[in-house]
């Protein structure tokens, strides 16, 4: 049973990667209208939004 649900998984994300089929774009669609309250919520709650992949820090020993 894990295999068949990795393999659909698997599947649907090759259908959300393509981004031209109607069924991609209404559940790229449905996903966001599903996040974007969320997102509201963790920055009123102190969430950090990083648009890097990798942060970086100077550790300054005093």
């Amino acid at each position: 049973m894990i295999h068949s649900n990795q393999r659909f998984f698997e599947e649907v994300q090759e259908i959300l990667d393509r981004k031209e089929s109607d069924f991609a774009q209404e559940i790229n669609q449905r996903v966001k209208s599903i996040t974007k309250p969320y997102a509201k919520l963790r920055l009123q709650h102190g969430a950090i939004i990083r648009f890097e992949s990798e942060s970086r820090f100077k550790l300054l020993i005093l």
